[in-house]
């Protein structure tokens, strides 16, 4: 071939070449001549062409834009002074995200005559009004576009359009679509156009004339966001006869046309090269290569074509299309990397390298930015169809050139998580909804045997496989590109691997973005399917090794920087201190770890940071990264991604199609969580530097998989589900109450996980599964006494063991709930035991419980006399704000009770309903800790819980208290407060107590029995209380209006058994009164001083006095003191001089 043919392939077969022919083609000289003026020839070539293209069609060239009918400037973006409310623009004062309740801008430019639009692309789908507006529109966070007389808008998310007064208008919008604004002020009409979809005329007869100028506006609510295109570049739907309010660069476009063309015709020489004549192996060194004389050439365009890149309009007009020919993306949509021919390939990479060595740094740095911008903006465009054809081809674009080295590198280090963040990529949007409805079916899970039901389930399962498939093909393209972004083997002594700068951008883009600014976008939860799926594939090719586990060292040795999060056992700087002979051992004497604990405190929180980038820095020196442990770090931040923002959106869309394979990965990660945080609590005390977000992420993967996945897809889809949720269970067993996790909110994660595995029958087996050893370890925790220790969900837990079995306690949720008719339903706050949860209760661990308490008596000591004490104080603060209540409510002027305190009065009523559960759950399954004579601590114990239960009696049964006036007044906050749950809590606990003493009475047996003595004698007892839940009450007490209540009235709640046993303990209860009544009254000499009610039986020593049993061991839980005398009492004996046990060290020691 030769030169002067080059030169005609390149700028056409017409020119004149006889200027280059004038050398003798004998010698190497002559050789080097010929392309030296032939590329002189080019150099004028070039630029005569550039100077001679003159303004196209009259057309003049911005920043002048002459048109007829709008006045402004020629480049159009928001006007900040214009600006209502708190709004973030962007740098081009494009994009425009409300931080206000409701913000308005207007553009800087407006029209007055003609026909004009201008494009957005929604951010979100929530509530905006977008439009046009006049200059004198007057707006505030109250009201915005359309909401004016001379104002027009369109909201797609209420469906209609806004002049002052609104109509039913359009479609509803999602983000990601782009609106469309016509106006034509020739005919006085408005449109609005949704997709390329014109959605019908918007108003017919807006305001002109005179005066009268529009311009473009946008009102959006807090936290939405819009993209305007007011023609910066080219518009996405352009409608005929309209034209964009900025002009386009015409001038600049048919420059970077012409150029880009000769640059297709000049990389498709490079592939002929070595058939240029001239080129051999006998050349001198001073000749001209053929290779060297194709890159001169296109130093020459790419010199002029340079500058024409900085603008966005010849991106995405001319450039974007050049790169997509090379990529041949533009005839296959679908197409992959590996069936790209191989010579587009090269034309694209030999292209890059170009722009590489031929540009400046900012034009490289523009040209690139606005290649990933524009493939970013196509690819939030919502798809018309299953095809997503849009997306995929922005896909292999981008997956096109990050193959090329150099190009990978700058994108990662500049743009991938700068200016635009690499995960919009991994995103995959719903289809239009006009899409959505001809391949959707609707079904939902129910017990229905309608044969129609089973059709639509059919139907259902085949649109979900389709959308599956289609979505597939996206996710496969995504998977595709981050495994090169991945890329390992790059690296070299001057320039760090892709991988190491992926997850060093990586671990600034969780702090900046996630940790200090959490959102829970939606795009996350696909950005981390889509990092799991790419884990698993490089690990199986660089490492092999499994079970995938983080080793523990990385929580502690520095290498992997967590910022400011908590770990389990506190804060980083005090775990280092206090454990650093542990980490000695470990990590050695020499390490910066170690050596940095020694330094001042002043000085430890700047170099816990600076010591990561030390460790960081060393690794620069790296060639590559060790696969094992560059992908571990890729897999923590997968992690802590789902941490703290995945999870609360998954609980969010529990309704959407979720695959097989979607469960499978959560299902996948749950295992590797599990997994590294039980080998790290192997590590003894150094389990503490686990980060919280690993503890907290077991628990919430576990959940989701339970609870947040569609029916589509049940947990029994999961292979070896229920060994999953064994292991899950023996964890949560062995630790929630482990020592070395101190972090307030790890614990209650951890009792809150335990609660719910209760809750369900699937997982309430999984936990009956564990080994035996766990399970005692849990009812050892559970039976700890509640002081010093947050109680309430560890006494919420027995509750749920026992749910079931008690006396009318098989109720989901309380009958009297499901009989009033108040102004609203349950609150979803409220407590816990007044949720509707369907019992399931635990024969195995109560026989635990049981085995627990009966073998140790301190234990069970400590632990009883702890609920007593809660529950006396939990019942004292309710019916002393009951009384408030009261106060309140008799008052002549209108009074308002706060919500709050409401709330709060509800929490101790729930909170004194559960203790009374667990106390009927003790004396139920082990009954010989009140009645068993042998034990020492059954009097007191038992002669405490007559005393609480029969002031709960007294107080609720009173048809005078204040507990029946609050229940009169249906107050809404207090709708779990009423006479059913606590009443048959209490009677349930008494007929536990008197079981046997009911199937021995006798009425010839004149001894009464030591429990129903021991209830009888209580000072504060009362038949008539116990008469009052058969409907029992003296007359005279009854109010007006107010049906007595009574058991009767809950046929279906209470059986009839269950009935015919309170009529026994009342009939026992009335005969054995009656008896002790006979035996006479007690001497004043022999009565006990304190409580006036039980014969003395104690004695203190060495001060002599004397007391009761019971009220002694009373004092003596809150004062060694004598009560009389206040000499320190050093034991205690009865009548016979037998050494009363102390129970109140007795519960200490436990304790």
């Amino acid at each position: 071939m030769e030169m002067d043919e080059v030169i005609r392939l390149l700028f056409g077969w017409d020119i004149d070449m006889s200027e280059t022919s004038n050398t003798d083609p004998s010698s190497s000289s002559s050789e080097r001549s010929k392309k030296l003026r032939c590329l002189e020839y080019a150099h004028h070539r070039v630029n005569r062409a550039m100077e001679g293209l003159d303004p196209l069609q009259g057309k003049q060239m911005w920043p002048s834009d002459t048109r007829k009918g709008r006045l402004g400037h020629a480049a159009v973006r928001f006007d900040i002074t214009s600006n209502v409310g708190q709004s973030a623009l962007s740098l081009d004062r494009l994009s425009v995200a409300s931080q206000s309740n409701f913000s308005t801008v207007r553009a800087n430019t407006c029209v007055f005559r003609g026909r004009w639009q201008y494009e957005v692309q929604l951010g979100s789908k929530g509530v905006m009004q977008i439009g046009w507006a006049t200059i004198g529109c007057k707006f505030s966070q109250e009201t915005g576009v359309g909401d004016t007389i001379n104002s027009y808008a369109y909201d797609g998310n209420r469906i209609c359009k806004w002049n002052i007064s609104t109509q039913k208008y359009g479609e509803e919008w999602i983000g990601g679509d782009i609106i469309g604004c016509t106006i034509d002020l020739d005919s006085s009409k408005l449109e609005f156009y949704r997709n390329g979809r014109t959605m019908g005329k918007a108003f017919d007869c807006i305001h002109v004339g005179p005066g009268m100028a529009y311009f473009p506006a946008v009102s959006l609510g807090f936290k939405e966001s819009i993209v305007a295109n007011f023609g910066s570049t080219p518009m996405r739907y352009p409608v005929p006869g309209f034209e964009p309010i900025q002009q386009a660069p015409f001038r600049d476009l048919a420059k970077a046309e012409k150029l880009i063309v000769w640059l297709s015709q000049l990389l498709r020489l490079f592939e002929y090269k070595d058939e240029i004549l001239g080129q051999d192996a006998s050349q001198s060194d001073e000749s001209i290569s053929n290779q060297a004389f194709l890159m001169r050439l296109a130093q020459m365009l790419l010199h002029h074509l340079a500058p024409l890149l900085l603008s966005p309009y010849i991106i995405e007009a001319c450039f974007v299309p050049l790169l997509e020919s090379l990529c041949k993306v533009t005839s296959v949509s679908g197409l992959s990397m590996n069936e790209t021919p191989d010579g587009k390939k090269h034309r694209l990479m030999l292209f890059l390298d170009m722009m590489f060595a031929f540009l400046e740094e900012h034009e490289l740095k523009k040209s690139l930015e606005g290649i990933i911008v524009c493939l970013l903006t196509r690819f939030r465009q919502v798809s018309s169809s299953l095809e997503y054809r849009q997306q995929k081809q922005s896909l292999l674009l981008l997956t096109c050139l990050v193959q090329h080295t150099r190009t990978r590198h700058h994108l990662l280090e500049k743009i991938l998580f700068g200016v635009v963040r690499f995960n919009s990529f991994l995103h995959v949007k719903p289809v239009d909804g006009s899409c959505v409805a001809d391949v959707a079916h609707v079904w939902w899970d129910s017990n229905s045997v309608d044969q129609t039901v089973e059709q639509n389930k059919a139907a259902y399962f085949v649109a979900c496989q389709k959308i599956q498939e289609a979505v597939a093909s996206v996710e496969a393209l995504q998977v595709e590109l981050l495994k090169i972004l991945l890329d390992n083997s790059d690296g070299t002594p001057m320039q760090a691997s892709s991988r190491k700068i992926f997850l060093r951008n990586f671990r600034e883009f969780l702090h900046e973005n996630v940790l200090s600014n959490p959102t829970q976008r939606p795009v996350t939860l696909c950005c981390i399917y889509r990092l799991l799926v790419t884990f698993q594939a490089l690990w199986e090719c660089e490492v092999g090794e499994y079970p995938i586990v983080i080793p523990a060292r990385t929580f502690y040795d520095g290498s992997v920087n967590y910022y400011n999060i908590d770990r389990l056992g506190g804060v980083l700087s005090h775990l280092n201190r206090t454990l650093r002979v542990q980490l000695m051992q470990v990590l050695g004497a020499d390490h910066p770890v170690i050596t940095t604990v020694e330094l001042p405190r002043s000085l430890m929180r700047d170099l816990d940071n600076a010591l990561v980038g030390f460790l960081l820095e060393g690794e620069e020196k790296c060639v590559s990264l060790d696969a094992a442990a560059s992908l571990v770090e890729l897999l923590d931040g997968v992690i802590l991604l789902y941490y703290v923002e995945a999870h609360r959106h998954l609980s969010k869309v529990r309704a959407v199609v979720c695959s097989d394979d979607k469960q499978s990965q959560l299902a996948w990660l749950l295992r590797v969580v599990l997994h590294t945080v039980k080998q790290a609590s192997q590590e003894g005390q150094l389990f503490a530097y686990v980060p919280i977000f690993y503890l907290h992420s077991l628990i919430e993967i576990c959940a989701a998989l339970r609870t947040y996945i569609h029916p589509a897809a049940p947990l029994e889809n999961v292979q070896g589900y229920e060994d999953l949720l064994i292991e899950v269970s023996q964890f949560l067993c062995d630790h929630f109450s482990d020592p070395r996790i101190v972090h307030t909110g790890s614990k209650d994660a951890l009792i809150q996980a335990l609660a719910s595995f209760i809750c369900s029958p699937n997982t309430l087996l999984s936990l009956e599964s564990v080994p035996y050893t766990s399970r005692m370890t849990m009812v050892r925790a559970l039976l700890r006494p509640y002081e010093s220790r947050a109680w309430a969900q560890s006494n919420w837990v027995l509750v749920r063991i026992w749910q079931g079995c008690g006396f009318a306690f098989r109720y989901h949720k309380s009958p009297h709930l499901l009989k009033k008719h108040g102004p609203r339903p349950l609150q979803a706050d409220s407590s816990l035991i007044s949720q509707s949860i369907q019992p399931c209760p635990s024969y195995l661990f109560q026989c635990h419980v049981k085995e627990v308490m009966m073998s140790d008596e301190r234990v069970t000591t400590a632990f009883l006399n702890s609920v007593l004490n809660q529950l006396n104080w939990a019942f004292s603060e309710f019916i002393g704000m009951l009384q408030e209540i009261q106060n309140v409510s008799i008052r002549p002027q209108r009074v308002f009770i706060e919500s709050r305190q409401l709330k709060i009065c509800a929490t101790c009523f729930d909170l004194t309903l559960a203790l009374v559960r667990v106390l009927e759950m003790v004396a139920s399954i082990a009954p010989e800790i009140f009645t068993d004579v042998t034990r020492s601590s059954s009097e007191v114990l038992l002669g405490r819980l007559c005393q609480v239960l029969c002031q709960v009696l007294n107080r609720v049964s009173s048809q005078t208290s204040c507990f029946q006036h609050v229940i009169t007044l249906d107050i809404p906050d207090l709708e779990s407060v009423d006479h059913f749950p606590i009443l048959t809590a209490v009677v349930g606990v008494l007929l536990a107590l008197l079981l046997d003493d009911m199937q021995e009475f006798d009425v010839n047996v004149s001894k009464v029995p030591r429990v129903t003595k021991a209830v009888l004698i209580e000072p504060s007892f009362q038949l008539e209380s116990i008469c009052f839940v058969l409907g029992d009450v003296q007359k005279g007490l009854i109010l007006k209006k107010v049906k007595p209540f009574s058991f009767y009235n809950y046929s279906d709640d209470v059986s009839i058994a269950e009935i015919e046993n309170v009529k026994k303990m009342i009939q026992l209860l009335s005969f054995y009164q009656g008896r002790l009544s006979d035996a006479g009254v007690i001497s004043e000499d022999e009565i006990c001083t304190i409580c006036y009610a039980s014969p003395i039986s104690a004695i203190f020593k060495p001060c002599n006095h004397h007391s009761c049993r019971t009220c002694i061991a009373h004092h003596l839980m809150i004062s060694r003191a004598c009560f009389f005398c206040k000499e320190p009492v050093q034991f205690v004996i009865g009548l016979d001089d037998t050494v009363l046990p102390d129970l109140s060290r007795l519960g200490t020691q436990s304790s």
